[in-house]
Order: structure tokens, then sequence, then C-alpha cells
């Protein structure tokens, strides 16, 4: 009789946990999305600063043209002459992010497909980039939860977004690159378990901020100082999946900070690079009833891969790779 019961228990019970774990999975796939959004903005803002750009190599005393040109000592003409020294440009840029989180107790694999159209103002003289970006996403994320020795119970999550992001870039006195940028969206997703669905909005918002100092080893060997600091927020809202279970809400947290050395030698617009950083993460989960989505206090983190630039085209390829997450970029856009 008792095992009977039991069994009965193990039957009723053991889908309400999966169930109600749901919220967990889908704030998971939700922070992935926003996160690759959040780190490939912070990379493009600063795309006009680059090591494949001749305003970088200016910076370094690497080019022989001034690129103030004679206008640094020609500070009398009228202002309407220094507008000649902004440029306006726009740019489209697809982009693709395949992430592989294995933190347990959350797991998230997946791919983030990125559409950042952008329009910038360059100032040549103040050596200021400002703009804003309008970025469209579409993401496939597998969302599992492992809490051995249970099995493994996943959700796929899909769906689109979108992310407004202003962003403004300077060159200090010292010679350093400061970088700032915050951003606002929301996502439209849809999630499927084993014997449910559900469709929610969720909505993101970011801020992020990053100094760079570069030192040329040789005349085409750089190596470039960066360190970062941003937070992430994501909000689900409680929604209801198509069995009638009630989900409640959740969200999650994350405030990181980054210290990177990258070594990018210059080959005539195609800039391999190697970077070795150290993350420290502040992280929270709240709403959830089961295992939340975590990440680690303190990991090292390692990149490779390359950036390429001309007048019109830019991009990059990169892995990256910290302890248990994995992470491959690429991007390519056009200026005009």
């Amino acid at each position: 009789m008792l095992r009977k019961l039991s069994l009965i228990l193990g039957c009723v019970v053991l889908p309400l946990i999966a169930q109600g774990d749901e919220e967990e999975r889908t704030v998971s796939a939700a922070k992935a999305a926003a996160g690759a959004a959040r780190n490939l903005i912070s990379n493009f803002s600063v795309q006009s600063f680059g090591p494949t750009m001749p305003i970088f190599r200016y910076r370094l005393g690497l080019n022989e043209s001034d690129l103030r040109g004679t206008a640094a000592g020609e500070h009398e003409q009228e202002e309407d002459t220094e507008d000649e020294f902004v440029t306006r440009s726009f740019s489209v840029t697809p982009t693709v992010a395949n992430i592989d989180n294995q933190i347990t107790p959350i797991l998230t694999e997946g791919q983030v497909r990125l559409m950042i159209l952008g329009v910038e103002w360059f100032d040549e003289l103040e050596l200021t980039a400002k703009g804003v970006t309008f970025t469209v996403d579409n993401m496939d994320i597998t969302s599992t939860e492992r809490v051995p020795p249970a099995a493994d119970v996943s959700s796929s999550v899909d769906g689109s977004g979108y992310t407004i992001a202003p962003y403004f870039v300077r060159q200090t006195e010292s010679g350093g690159i400061h970088d700032v940028s915050f951003g606002i969206g929301r996502n439209s997703l849809k999630t499927k378990s084993t014997s449910t669905t559900a469709s929610l909005n969720s909505s993101r918002s970011f801020i992020s901020t990053g100094y760079s100092s570069a030192e040329a080893l040789s005349d085409t060997l750089l190596v470039q100082y960066k360190f970062t600091a941003s937070h992430t927020r994501d909000d689900v809202p409680a929604y209801t999946q198509s069995d009638g279970t009630a989900v409640p809400k959740s969200g999650t947290k994350h405030t990181q900070m980054m210290a990177e050395a990258r070594f990018t030698q210059d080959m005539d617009g195609i800039a391999p690079f190697l970077g070795v950083s150290l993350i420290w993460n502040s992280f929270s989960a709240s709403g959830g009833s089961g295992p939340a989505p975590r990440e680690y206090n303190y990991t090292p983190l390692l990149s490779v891969g390359f950036n390429f630039s001309n007048d019109l085209l830019y991009g990059m390829v990169a892995m990256q790779g910290e302890r248990d997450k994995k992470t491959t970029q690429f991007y390519i856009g056009f200026r005009f």
C-alpha cells in the first residue's frame, strides 16, 4: 500500500515540480539573449576606435598622417567649418552568437541572431563618437534544469526582441578611450516543454562602461588594456501555460566587471587578437520556486579571433571560453 502511494505521489508531484521550475528556465534563456545583445552592442560602439581603423594607429603615433589634420592649429576658424570634421555614418551589422553555458543547475545552449542598425557622429577634432543603435534579435535556446540524481528537464525557448541603445565614446587627455552605453528592450518568447507551451513577453535593460588604453610593442603589434563594468536586468512577468498552470514572475540581475589584456597584430586591415581576462560576477535570481541559474563569482576568460575593416566593411570573428561556458561571435557590417 505504501509503495503504491509513493508511486502515485511521484507521478503527481514530479510533473508539478518540473512545471513549477519553468520560470527559471525561461528567465535563464532571456538572460542569455540579453547578455549577447549587451556584449555585441558594447563592442559595436567602439568600432570606430578599433585597431584596424586609422584613428587607432594615429593615437599610438603609428601613422605619419595627422587625422586631426592641420585643423589642430586652426582653432580660430568659424564653427561651421568645424562641421567638416564631423562625419555622420549609418551602419547595418548582421551578427550571430552561439551560446553554450554548462553552469549547473540551469544550462543554456543555442543561438542568438541580431541585426544592429546604427547611426553615428564621429568628431575628428574632439575624437569622440556618439550614436544610437536599434537592434532586433531572434533566438533559439534550449534551457535545461540539471539536479542529479533527478533526470534532466528541458524547455525550448524561441522568440524575437529588440533593444534601443545610445552610446558615447571619447578619447581622454591621457590617450585612453572611455565608452558608455545603455539600452532597454523587450522580448516576445514562446516556450515548449514536454507537455506544455506558453507565449509571453519579457523586458531587458543594461548599462555598460569601459576604459581602455593601448601600447605599441612594435609597428604592428599592439597590446590593449581594458576594464569594463556592466549591469544587466531581465524581467519575465507571470504567465499561464497551455495546461492552465500559472507560472510566477521571475527576474535576474547581473553585475559584471572585467579586466582584459589583448594582444593584436595589425596586418593591413586584418587584426588577429588573443585576449586574457579576469571576470567578477554578482548575480541574483528572484521569483522562482526551483533551482535558480547562477554565475561563478570569479572566472578567467580566454578569447581569440580577428577583426577586419576597410572604408565600408568591418567585422569580427571571436571564440571565448571561461569556466563551464563557451561562446562564439561573428559579425560583418557595412558603414555608409
